[in-house]
């Protein structure tokens, strides 16, 4: 894939110029991101993982919203290529896809760990919550 990609660039500083060098690519990437280590020198390892975990969460679909459907790695050389069949193809995948992010959601989609892992401290604290008011009830009673 080529830097000069509208979903790369839309990460870079306003009004850089495309890169064909990764390094200048991910130069760029660091100090527009502050990932710098002592001394200004950007962090190049760092803007890289940055940048794969971009690409994997969120990239990769901006990037195939600018090409088309995204189908490419899905359709067999040996697919019939009418227009209904087509059609008919994309309308299974966008099926498929509506099915997935429902589940998604029922399953609590969309929510970072981060936010799991509060949402089980607070549940943990309103158990104990309960429990501790329990036992005031029951010192009370006795």
């Amino acid at each position: 894939m080529p830097i000069t990609d509208p979903a790369y660039l839309t990460l870079l500083p306003p009004g850089t110029t495309p890169a064909d060098d990764v390094n200048e690519f991910l130069e760029s990437l660091a100090r527009r991101l502050g990932m710098l280590r002592r001394g200004a020198v950007p962090d190049l390892p760092r803007a890289a993982g940055w940048f794969v975990r971009w690409w994997r969460d969120e990239g990769n679909a901006a990037s195939t919203r600018h090409t088309g459907w995204g189908l490419d790695f899905e359709w067999r050389s040996d697919a019939d290529t009418s227009d209904a069949a087509v059609q008919a193809y994309m309308e299974g995948c966008i099926e498929r896809f509506m099915a997935e992010e429902a589940q998604e959601e029922e399953e609590g989609g969309a929510v970072s760990t981060t936010q799991q892992r509060k949402r089980i401290r607070e549940k943990k604290r309103e158990k104990r919550a309960l429990r501790d008011k329990a036992r005031l009830a029951a010192k009370r009673r006795g």
